[in-house]
């Protein structure tokens, strides 16, 4: 069975609002929330799907998708943290990012 659009903008919603609390209670600076969101935001366009339903597949093609677009090294590297942060902060699922370096972000792509 298909879940109704207006549920799956409420799961959405949902989760935008956790990732916001857990952003402000790690300290990050309102720029850095904001931009973490909208970096968030934009997986989701791309994928249609609620985060949480997506794992590392999904977060490789997004991240794929971004050096393709030309994207450059400072914003790629910033939507990675975001993707970061969330899944392993917000929805628990450090699997859906565990391909990409704690510190290094070496991901086999020539443009991270």
């Amino acid at each position: 069975m298909l879940e109704a659009p207006a549920a799956k903008e409420a799961a959405v919603g949902v989760l935008r609002d956790r990732m916001m609390q857990d952003l402000e209670l790690a300290g990050y600076a309102e720029r850095t929330k904001r931009a973490y969101l909208d970096c968030i935001r934009a997986f989701v366009k791309f994928a249609r799907r609620s985060p949480a339903e997506m794992g590392s597949e999904e977060v490789r093609r997004w991240v794929e998708h971004l050096g393709l677009s030309g994207v450059g090294a400072g914003r790629m590297h910033q939507h990675i943290a975001a993707l970061r942060f969330f899944y392993t902060k917000t929805v628990y699922r450090p699997d859906a990012v565990s391909f990409y370096r704690t510190r290094s972000f070496q991901t086999g792509y020539p443009w991270c």
